[in-house]
């Protein structure tokens, strides 16, 4: 994206990040949203107990039924690494 977060076409740029939340008796919870650049709306995300695979894909998978009707073409953005096993 080049540091153009900014689109005036809805689903053209989308971002995501896994975010750890504390909560009490130890317990972690990890939220993982996916946001349109266009207004800033969340319009899929997850809530998990573990930073998986599955927390990435299930919202992933259903932001990419929402935006498959637009003309134009998606980017997502994530600040992460990914690393193969």
């Amino acid at each position: 994206m080049n540091r153009r977060f900014y689109t005036n076409v809805p689903y053209q740029k989308l971002t995501t990040d896994i975010t750890e939340l504390k909560c009490s008796n130890d317990l972690k919870l990890y939220l993982n949203p996916i946001m349109d650049m266009f207004n800033g709306e969340i319009f899929s995300f997850g809530i998990g107990k573990h930073p998986n695979l599955k927390l990435v894909m299930e919202p992933l998978e259903e932001a990419l039924v929402i935006v498959k009707d637009s003309k134009y073409r998606q980017t997502i953005h994530c600040d992460q690494e990914w690393h193969s096993t």
